[in-house]
């Protein structure tokens, strides 16, 4: 007896070497402090975990990358707030530790807020890998302050083999880049992009929206967002095309402040910069939609916020009786001096501009059109303005317009010649080109 008693002492000895780990439930719960939290050096492990238990909210739904129908071996953390880092990104990362253990496969995350008790924990975000990832992230926004949360972390698996392992943890500042795709922000500040991102293409067949409500905005101040397009470049056509919206709310639903796209004609796609769009609401949402055609490089825009209410674009003044010697005035610096030397234009089609509380860039100059530069005071807010002057075109734009565009010629053209004679070894010189049809078709 006493042979075969050995062995069996053995292997049990053996069998109590495997134990799960400290944090398999709350009650062992590993405190990561207060946030940021994102170690290099750290590695955790929910091998041989158990299942736990927690009642309400025990099986995620509703998770980026599905619902989790697998809870087994989980370990469990908790992390604080404090008082400003309140958008965050949680990562979990399936890593070999320095003595080459085994990574975790297929991780999933969920987040709660409560008592780490039974029935006490609300799920508020969770996230579950591609079958065969190492990594998930998932984004948590307008968390409370100095406040803790609690997280639980597993695997799952398509077959009857675990894909538990070793993994780290990274608990950080949300990044301020977003897509369309991500739905929401509270940030204050940000560059949204299409979901393509700013290296990929947008897709075909999309309905994707992104709401912006910053916390800074509440109910005791009006506030405004003002987002400004960086770039757009969209697939033109009249019809269902693609379109980007702007609505002054927290939806679709609410009312509409703009869109780009959608009638643009030049089959090469339609876009332009220096777009901005205005909410007074607290909240602003961008729609993104696009049909089955072809695809562009979409659209980067950034938003800023301020306690102070939006201030409407005012239109600059022009004047267009104004004589040579005004016209020099207007472009002359303490640094150098013009002199007009030749001007060809129909009456109405030159002046001055001044531009004060506008978003021009540039606060006062010559201005020079194809039309009536009282046409040209904006916002533009009337589709299809148009003066026809009856003068011809000009020979140099006709030329570049057969060397680098579509060949067609140019049409009542306005031409200011001036020498311009300065004081250093440097001439810059700042103009802006506006056109009736942006953005409607250009």
């Amino acid at each position: 007896m006493k042979k075969i008693l050995i062995p069996l002492v053995f292997l049990f000895s053996v069998t109590c070497l495997f134990a799960q780990p400290v944090n398999d439930d709350c009650g062992g719960i590993t405190d990561l402090g207060v946030i940021p939290f994102c170690p290099d050096t750290v590695w955790y492990t929910n091998v041989d975990a158990t299942e736990s238990d927690i009642g309400n909210d025990n099986f995620p739904t509703g998770c980026d990358g599905g619902d989790m129908t697998f809870v087994g071996r989980d370990v469990w953390f908790q992390f604080t707030t404090n008082d400003t880092l309140l958008d965050i990104t949680i990562t979990v990362t399936g890593n070999a530790d320095p003595s080459g253990s085994t990574p975790m496969m297929n991780p999933q995350i969920a987040i709660y807020r409560g008592e780490c008790l039974f029935d006490e924990l609300a799920l508020l975000k969770c996230g579950k890998a591609e079958d065969g990832s190492n990594e998930i992230s998932i984004d948590l926004l307008g968390l409370d302050p100095n406040t803790v949360y609690f997280m639980r972390i597993n695997d799952y698996s398509s077959s009857a083999t675990p894909n538990a392992g070793t993994f780290q943890l990274c608990i950080d500042e949300q990044d301020p880049e977003f897509t369309v795709c991500d739905d929401l922000s509270v940030s204050s500040v940000g560059v949204l992009y299409d979901c393509g991102g700013p290296d990929e293409d947008y897709d075909n067949n999309t309905d994707n929206s992104f709401t912006i409500c910053p916390d800074l905005l509440n109910s005791t101040n009006d506030g405004c967002i003002t987002f400004a397009l960086e770039y757009f470049n969209l697939e033109s056509g009249f019809g269902d095309a693609d379109v980007i919206t702007f609505y002054d709310g927290p939806d679709t639903n609410s009312p509409q402040i703009s869109n780009i796209g959608g009638n643009n004609i030049f089959p090469d796609g339609g876009g332009g910069v220096c777009y901005v769009a205005q909410a007074s609401s607290g909240c602003l949402t961008v729609q993104f939609t696009t049909n089955s055609s072809v695809t562009f490089e979409g659209f980067c825009g950034a938003w800023e916020t301020s306690v102070m209410p939006c201030e409407p674009v005012q239109p600059i003044e022009v004047e267009a009786n104004v004589t040579n010697e005004e016209l020099e005035d207007f472009v002359t610096t303490p640094q150098s001096f013009a002199t007009i030397t030749n001007v060809d234009c129909a009456e109405g089609q030159y002046g001055t501009f001044t531009a004060t509380d506008s978003d021009l860039g540039l606060e006062r100059g010559i201005i020079l059109t194809s039309g009536s530069i009282d046409n040209a005071v904006g916002p533009n807010t009337q589709n299809g303005i148009s003066t026809t002057v009856g003068t011809p075109g000009d020979q140099d734009l006709d030329s570049l317009s057969f060397l680098n565009g579509n060949g067609s010629p140019s049409n009542d053209a306005c031409i200011v010649e001036l020498d311009v004679f300065v004081a250093t070894n440097e001439l810059t010189f700042e103009y802006i080109f506006g056109s009736e049809e942006y953005p409607q078709f250009v």
